[in-house]
């Protein structure tokens, strides 16, 4: 097998160096040593990651089990919460909190959608409010 060193262009060991003279693999190992050093530190840890930038620490935080049932009775009231709804939806301080605004938005759409079912499926039935009212079911 023919060694690889990087002072020779030719492959082989002049003499220069007293050491033995490396592989390509064993190169390729210590180049991957090297980078795992320089990217991963001595913890196996992503440097990158071992710091928290505080900016993005308040943009990710998780809400409180109380504070979905608040932004659930604040998004109930009738014109305030509406508005609200609208703003957090776009608001990007908080990623859970307008993901949760967003997901309300679906529940309100999909009863909103169930609500037109079963409105137009009465109608195509012929039941009128009078019928009903007559029945004594309202």
């Amino acid at each position: 097998m023919e060694t690889y060193d990087p002072n020779n262009n030719q492959g082989m060991n002049n003499g220069v160096n007293d050491e033995q003279p490396r592989t390509q693999y064993q190169v390729q190992n210590e180049n991957a040593m090297q980078y795992n050093q320089q990217h991963y530190g001595a913890n196996g840890y992503n440097k990158q990651t071992d710091e928290v930038n505080p900016i993005q620490l308040g943009k990710f935080r998780p809400l409180s089990p109380w504070a979905y049932f608040g932004y659930n009775l604040l998004f109930s009231i009738p014109l305030v919460g509406f508005i609200l709804l609208i703003v957090f939806s776009f608001d990007d301080s908080n990623i859970n909190r307008r993901n949760y605004a967003r997901s309300f938005w679906c529940a309100l759409l999909v009863g909103v959608i169930i609500a037109v079912i079963i409105v137009v499926v009465a109608l195509l039935l012929g039941v009128s409010l009078n019928q009903l009212t007559k029945a004594g079911r309202l």
